[in-house]
Order: C-alpha cells, then sequence, then structure tokens
C-alpha cells in the first residue's frame, strides 16, 4: 500500500512502553474514572482488576490529574491521592512499607505536611500522617499500584490488614488498587478470608470503547502529522483489538515504517509487532487458569461471535498466538491417534475426548458456548466422514484401482458395520491378509493426511482477510 511520506524525524507518539502519565496521552476509560473518582468523594475503595497491560496501572497515574477529573465532572479538592507503585514490595516488610508510604504522603501533601512535625517510625508515624490529614479537613487517598506484590508476600501478616482495615473504617483513609485478579484469590495462605477485603468494591477493566480505541489510533499521528488512512486504522483494530497496549504496540511500527517509507511492508508490520507482543503473550498465557485457556481456544475456533474475553480474542494477533499454542495438540495427532477413533467409531464419548477433539474445525462456530464431551464426539465423528468422502474415487463402479481399494478398506474397515473378519475383509477385496493390514494402515494415514490438511485450510480460513499491501 502506497503512503503518505512525511519527516522521519517526526517523534513517534505511540512509544510509551511504561504506564501513561498525562491527559494528553490518555484516552477513554471515561466510565472507569467517574466510577473511582465518585468512590473517592464518598471515601470509600475499590480495587481494578484487569489482565496485564490493559491500562490499569496509567487509569491510577493519571486520576489525580485535573485534567482527567474536569473530563468526568468531579471535584477531588477536598482529597489528596497518593500514587503509589508497590512492585517492588514482594521482598519488603510491613516497616518498608509505612516508611514508604509515609515519605510519599509528605512528598505529595502540597505543603500541608511538615517533615519535622512526626517522630517514629512504622505503623505510629503513618496513622499521625493520616490523623493530621483528616484535622486539616483533607482526604488521604493512597493509589497503590500493584498491591498484589503486597498480599503474596507472607511477611505482611493478618496484624498489618487488620491496621489497614480500621484506619479505613475510621474515615482516615481510603484505598484504590489495581492487580490482576481480586485480592482475595491472589493472596497467601495466611491472610484468606482478611476482613480487609471486604472494604472494597471492585472494577472490572476491560477494552477499550470501539470510539475510544480509534481515538486512541488517530489522535496521535494526527497530531504528529502523520494520517492513518481508513485502510491503516482498520489494519489497527484488526491486528490489535481493543487492547490498549496492543494498539499501541501496533500503532508504533505502523507509524516508524510510514515514516521510512511510502510503500508499507505489510507482512514485516505484523512480524514486528508480533515478535514485540510475543512476551507478553505468554506471559497473559501462563497465569490464565484451565477454564480461561479452554475460553480463550474456542473464542478463537467461533471466529465473530459473542466474545467473553474481547481484549485478548479480538486481535488477531494473539488469536495468531493461541493458534500457535493450539497445534501443539494438531501437530500430535498421528496415526494411533486416528486409528483409535476410527476403531470406536461409535463410542461419542471416547471421540469426545480423543486428540481429534482439539482440532479448530472441530470445535467451529459454536453459538452456545461449551460443547459437552457428546457433541464434541458428533463433530469428530463428522469430521472423519468428511474426509473419508474427500478419498472416494471418481473412477466409474467395478473399476478397480488403487484409489478404490482404499477407499473400500476404510470404509469397510471402520465406517461401515460389516460383519466380515478381516481375513473375509481380504478375500473380498481381493488381496492376502499380509497385504490388508499394510494396505489398510496406509489408508488411515492417508486420511490422517486429508484431515490434518482439512485443519490447516481452516486455520488459513481464519487468518484470512485483513489488510492488504
Amino acid at each position: 500500500m502506497v503512503s503518505e511520506v512525511f519527516d522521519a524525524r517526526s517523534h513517534n507518539p505511540y512509544s510509551h512502553i511504561t504506564p501513561i502519565r498525562t491527559a494528553r496521552m490518555f484516552f477513554g476509560r471515561r466510565e472507569a474514572a467517574e466510577y473511582v473518582c465518585n468512590a473517592v468523594i464518598d471515601r470509600q475503595s475499590v480495587a481494578i482488576i484487569g489482565p496485564r497491560r490493559i491500562g490499569k496501572s496509567s487509569l491510577l497515574a493519571c486520576i489525580g490529574l485535573p485534567e482527567i477529573q474536569q473530563r468526568v465532572r468531579c471535584d477531588l479538592s477536598r482529597s489528596l491521592l497518593v500514587y503509589l507503585d508497590l512492585e517492588e514490595h514482594l521482598q519488603r516488610t510491613p516497616e518498608d512499607f509505612f516508611t514508604f508510604v509515609s515519605e510519599q504522603l509528605l512528598r505529595q501533601s502540597r505543603g500541608k505536611l511538615q517533615p519535622d512535625m512526626y517522630h517514629g517510625g512504622g505503623a505510629d508515624r503513618f496513622s499521625q500522617l493520616l490523623g493530621e490529614m483528616q484535622a486539616q479537613g483533607v482526604h488521604p487517598v493512597l493509589v497503590l499500584d500493584e498491591f498484589d506484590s503486597v498480599v503474596r508476600n507472607q511477611q505482611f501478616n493478618p496484624d498489618f490488614f487488620s491496621f489497614l482495615r480500621a484506619q479505613a473504617n475510621a474515615g482516615k483513609v481510603s484505598y484504590i488498587t489495581a492487580s490482576f485478579a481480586t485480592l482475595d484469590q491472589i493472596c497467601h495462605s495466611e491472610i484468606v478470608g482478611s476482613p480487609f477485603f471486604n472494604i472494597f468494591s471492585h472494577y472490572h477493566l476491560g477494552p477499550l470503547t470501539e470510539d475510544d480505541a480509534l481515538e486512541l489510533i488517530t489522535l496521535p499521528s494526527k497530531a504528529a502529522g502523520c494520517v492513518f488512512t481508513e485502510t491503516e486504522v482498520q489494519f489497527v483494530v484488526e491486528q490489535a483489538g481493543r487492547h490498549p497496549f496492543f494498539i499501541q504496540r501496533t500503532c508504533y511500527f505502523l507509524f516508524k515504517h510510514k515514516s521510512q517509507s511510502p510503500t508499507l511492508d505489510v507482512k514485516k508490520i505484523i512480524s514486528q509487532v508480533y515478535d514485540e507482543l510475543l512476551p507478553h503473550f505468554s506471559y497473559i498465557w501462563n497465569h490464565c487458569d484451565t477454564e480461561q485457556l479452554e475460553q480463550l481456544k474456542r473464542e478463537v475456533a467461533q471466529g465473530s461471535v459473542q466474545r467473553k474475553i474481547p481484549e485478548l480474542s479480538e486481535s488477531a494477533l494473539f488469536r495468531m498466538f493461541v493458534r500457535d499454542k493450539a497445534k501443539l495438540a494438531y501437530r500430535e495427532l498421528d496415526f494411533n491417534a486416528l486409528h483409535s477413533a476410527l476403531s470406536k467409531l461409535d463410542n461419542l464419548t471416547f471421540l469426545g475426548e480423543s486428540q481429534l477433539s482439539n482440532l479448530n474445525i472441530v470445535a467451529g462456530e459454536n453459538q452456545g458456548g461449551t460443547l459437552t464431551v457428546v457433541e464434541r464426539g458428533m463433530r469428530v465423528r463428522k469430521l472423519l466422514q468428511d474426509a473419508l468422502a474427500q478419498l472416494r474415487p471418481t473412477t466409474p463402479p467395478g473399476v478397480v484401482t488403487p484409489e478404490w481399494q482404499m477407499y473400500s478398506l476404510l470404509a469397510r474397515s471402520y465406517f461401515k458395520k460389516e460383519r466380515r473378519s478381516n481375513q473375509q475383509l481380504a478375500g473380498y477385496l481381493s488381496m492376502s491378509e499380509r497385504d490388508f493390514y499394510r494396505k489398510r494402515n496406509d489408508a488411515v494415514n492417508a486420511l490422517l493426511n486429508v484431515i490434518l490438511k482439512m485443519e490447516q485450510e481452516h486455520i488459513d480460513g481464519m487468518e484470512g482477510g485483513g489488510f492488504k499491501s
């Protein structure tokens, strides 16, 4: 595709890897910002839940900006939002936590707190600071990014969380946390069931809205003097979906290529974006539970049906990753697996639990959600029948050819309810019993090749379309 050429020295506005900290690059999230701001006004605590790189940290980092508060028409002038990145606290102690938080309260208090007025350390100093803020009519809000590093650290015992809860219940502080799952799901064993977790309402952060995704794609490039064409915008939407980080990285390489050449090498862009996102895809995959993994496989196979994990499965790049993972079962499909399935063609439960049930072509477009084992078995049997039909020879009836012999071997050995023994079938097909077993094995391998070809064509069909150069 021919693209507009512009100054290659232009700054790439999509170069952000770390959380967004400026209102200029913070797109969308109006509903989430409104929810958090209203909770702050009501002096409540909120836990932001969402997968990796979905924008939790950016939301927490930007919620204290006056421009963002103005967008959602919330006045937080009576609150002091103190942003704290706790990523390094997985190995720290409660004493370290209170020292760090107290220092940040003093630093970010806008001069309302004087360091030399507070003595002691740890929880006592922290409590004194909260008390002074309360006396001044200012409500402190601890914005705790990566708080899962604290709840997973066994050095933070039940007494620590009871103290934090007591401060919130006394109206002295509120907490806004960000984590990839609810705190009670990821905490260490000693604090499971802690009353501390009950003070939080939960907000699940998902993909951007369609309009917000389009703004993130188009506005930064336009401001940099490089307007993406409609085709290029659609390319980003197809490759990245509505996941903000996927969009950022796709736009980054698209912008970079437009600054270097009037002709875009689409395959190269896709390859670079995929390589860039691969570690993030792997992290997401490795941190999904079994149910989520199966759901992702289903959503990839279902194509355009309603998705339960749209922030991931809407992205063609992530679907490519999932298909590569799913192909592990496809690659393991061999003679023995197929022969076992053929030998139990009437056992739908066996077929539904066989290796063939993991094929994308078996999952197909499942509008009704999860398939039962029997339903998968019915689809496996239909796949085997369709594959056999592709081997049916086109020669006139009665003309014996190697193709006819192979087809008859399969049909009469597995698909037709014959009462003949293998020896009788060998005689019927005019071959020795030894040749019968050898040629039947060859026929099963031929059927296997047909199934593998059908699976690959199905995968290619799901990956078809998209951005053309």
